[in-house]
């Protein structure tokens, strides 16, 4: 059987780090904290304006009561 290789650590791309720190910066912090390093580019990018028709995840609005119903 192969051994299993370390697993590589992910880092932030250096645009990532950009979006944290202007983040951390519009909040008052010289730093940014986990939270703005986790969200690091979200919100940013070509398709971030964009919204979807039907959200992810999620049924048409309407859609459950159009189903029929045949349990009592």
């Amino acid at each position: 059987m192969a051994t299993k290789g370390k697993k590589r650590k992910r880092t932030m791309t250096a645009q990532q780090k950009r979006n944290a720190q202007a983040s951390a910066r519009r909040h008052g912090r010289s730093k940014p904290g986990l939270w703005e390093n986790v969200n690091a580019s979200k919100g940013r990018g070509p398709k971030a304006g964009r919204s979807r028709t039907t959200p992810k995840g999620k049924t048409r609005p309407g859609k459950r009561s159009r189903r029929k119903r045949t349990r009592k």
